[in-house]
């Protein structure tokens, strides 16, 4: 006999391996008899263990309901379990109790969701504490971002609602200029289809998106506005001393600097497109498909017209139309577009923020454009006094260098809408 071995008789081994399961149903067993803890329930291998060890059943039903089970009773795991004598009795014990697990499971789930979610509710309304007495829309702006559907997301959109100027909505500054809101959207910019009058620089018509409300001048900038400002007032002809007239003879340059004192910016060539179009697709003018002469009663807009005519005698002029004024008037003298904006035609051009390139809109941005990289001429809209009739087409473009005075160029300043 080899003493290096012990020795176990073959015909044992089964025995031995029965011996086990019996000592650990037993450990089972006396655990529960004594109340001593294990370390969590019920195992599939020590419900096979106990079932191997042929414990009677009230004391595994016992331990079962004591302990609980840490697994589910599959198919397979009933399989197993049957396989070793589990009874139809057994399988509803363990059945009730993985049962009785899976609830437990829910109710923690359950309870840490509702923890989860008072935690949340005490945070948004220590985030409203702080910003519900502010007078800032970007307060509420990103207070909605972080709870947008809380349980203070409506008096958040209220307090947006009433600090944020709405489109439409006219505010006057404490310079006293006057500005008008401008809705975000989606329009046609360029040339409308059937207009035979387009330039090449009018196409391709694309699509433009304007991602924010934006705030834009009622008028054009006075000689008494820009006199007003610290900005130095060019000198202005004899026929435009008036504080109500538009200031004339403006280079770029001092246009952006007077938007500048004025809290704003030139707007885009976008925007003013955007904004004359007043919201309404497929008009060659500022107020339809045609250009009418006289809107309720009154000229539509200062533009070459009979008046004129009659000092400046060599002119081509728009026949039959007869605004009153020679030269330039005073701003607002004409009805305005839908979005209250005035003389978005005629009075004088108006420079915009871009650069002008003939090509720009067969590769144009869809969203926010800026215009082209820098160039050496900027771009002038809306037409003017001296101005055809082609010329007041809202999708007209003309340039002009930045450095250069015209008695019939002028500008309105944009700002952006916090």
């Amino acid at each position: 006999m080899d003493v290096r071995q012990p020795w176990i008789p073959q015909t044992s081994a089964t025995a031995c391996v029965m011996a086990v399961v019996l000592v650990a149903a037993c450990c089972l067993i006396v655990s529960a008899r004594q109340g001593t803890e294990r370390r969590g329930p019920l195992a599939k291998t020590d419900v096979l263990q106990l079932l191997a060890g042929q414990v009677a059943q009230p004391r595994l039903r016992t331990l079962i309901e004591t302990y609980g089970v840490s697994f589910d009773l599959t198919a397979e795991v009933e399989a197993d379990l049957r396989a070793v004598g589990a009874t139809d009795a057994v399988i509803d014990w363990l059945r009730a109790a993985a049962r009785k697990r899976a609830d437990e499971i829910a109710a923690k789930a359950r309870e840490a969701e509702d923890a989860a979610r008072a935690e949340k509710r005490a945070a948004e309304q220590a985030a409203w504490d702080l910003v519900r007495d502010g007078a800032s829309a970007e307060l509420f702006e990103r207070f909605l971002q972080k709870y947008p559907d809380g349980q203070f997301a409506g008096a958040a959109k209220a307090r947006l609602t009433a600090l944020r100027p709405q489109p439409g909505a006219v505010q006057t500054d404490a310079h006293g200029l006057s500005w008008v809101v401008i809705p975000a959207g989606t329009f046609q910019m360029g040339c409308v289809p059937g207009d035979a009058e387009c330039d090449a620089d009018e196409e391709p018509r694309h699509a433009v998106t304007l991602s924010k409300s934006f705030a834009l001048m009622t008028t054009e900038v006075t000689v008494g506005q820009f006199r007003a400002s610290t900005v130095a007032l060019p000198a202005q002809p004899a026929w435009n001393q008036e504080d109500r007239q538009p200031v004339v003879n403006v280079t770029w340059d001092e246009a952006r600097a007077f938007c500048g004192w004025a809290g704003g910016r030139l707007p885009t060539e976008a925007e003013w497109e955007g904004a004359a179009r007043g919201g309404r697709e497929g008009w060659r003018y500022v107020r339809g498909e045609n250009l009418p002469l006289v809107v309720s009663g009154r000229a539509a807009a200062n533009v070459a017209d009979e008046t004129a005519k009659r000092k400046y005698r060599k002119w081509t002029i728009i026949a039959g139309c007869d605004d009153g004024y020679a030269e330039t008037a005073p701003v607002g003298s004409f009805p305005p577009n839908a979005y209250g904006l005035y003389d978005m035609a005629g009075n004088v051009w108006e420079w915009v923020a871009d650069w002008y390139d003939a090509g720009y809109y067969a590769r144009s941005g869809e969203r926010d454009p800026l215009g082209p990289s820098p160039g050496s001429r900027r771009v002038v809209r809306g037409g003017s006094w001296g101005g055809s009739a082609w010329l007041l087409r809202v999708s007209d473009r003309d340039y002009s260098g930045p450095t250069y005075r015209y008695n019939d160029g002028g500008f309105r300043c944009a700002r952006d809408v916090t």
